[in-house]
């Protein structure tokens, strides 16, 4: 129990710092910054759950769900005040920038890697629907072209064309659908 806590310990301390490191030659505005710090808490707290399960002692491990449980509403009602939050002129990566993380990208050689990938990109990265549809089109599957689309949405810049544009990308129309009611429940 205490190499898992110390590894969490270590993780979100560096975490925010490797993801800062990403960010090509650009100080975050306070915004992102707090994106970053609910993104760490998030992924801290489903960390926590995992640990929780090995908590044996009854009372113990209800009183720790009921309090990593408050704090999962607390960081997803700051999720949401933020997301409203839009850096004030979204500007997308340039080409060369894009570049790498494509050679990265198709580096993953199954769908799994690239979600893992995907879901690792910077959130203060920003994309045109240009390069969202090159990023979709490395994968194999609609199912995980659905996933990266759903988690790429909220980094692009020209939203409005993202759907049509981004649709060629799917084999067949139920993934365009899926992508689409999954974007419009958000």
């Amino acid at each position: 129990m205490k190499r898992y806590v110390s590894f969490a310990v270590v993780v979100m301390l560096v975490s925010p710092l490797l993801v800062l490191a990403q960010a090509p030659n650009k100080e975050p505005t306070p915004a992102e910054k707090a994106a970053l710090a609910v993104k760490e808490i998030t992924d801290t707290l489903k960390e926590a759950r995992g640990v929780l399960k090995q908590v044996t002692d009854k009372a113990t491990r209800e009183k720790l769900e009921l309090l990593i449980g408050r704090a999962e509403l607390k960081a997803a009602e700051l999720e949401k005040e933020l997301a409203g939050l839009k850096p004030s002129v979204a500007k997308s990566m340039t080409d060369a920038d894009f570049a790498v993380i494509l050679k990265g990208l198709n580096a993953e050689s199954f769908d799994s890697g690239k979600i893992k990938y995907v879901k690792a990109i910077n959130p203060m990265a920003r994309f045109t629907t240009a390069q969202a549809k090159q990023i979709l089109a490395a994968f194999s599957f609609d199912t995980d072209r659905i996933e990266a689309g759903v988690i790429l949405y909220p980094l692009v810049v020209d939203q409005v064309i993202f759907l049509p544009q981004v649709g060629v990308t799917f084999s067949f129309d139920s993934g365009r659908n899926a992508l689409r009611d999954r974007i419009n429940k958000k």
